[in-house]
């Protein structure tokens, strides 16, 4: 069985809406199967992220 735990503690959360964000990135049981294969071909909704290299001090 898979599973995560995860936590989010703040002022005036709005539970009904942070569950359904998260059911909504959550993989259902057929894409669960797909395999990593298919994942990579998903639409990543989240923006780039932009890294900025170390700096040598």
């Amino acid at each position: 069985m898979f599973g995560q735990d995860i936590g989010f503690i703040g002022l005036d959360l709005d539970a009904p809406a942070l569950l359904a964000a998260l059911d909504g990135a959550a993989l259902d049981d057929a894409e669960l199967a797909a395999g990593p294969r298919e994942w990579c071909t998903y639409p990543d909704p989240f923006p780039a992220w932009h890294v900025v290299p170390d700096r040598a001090d």
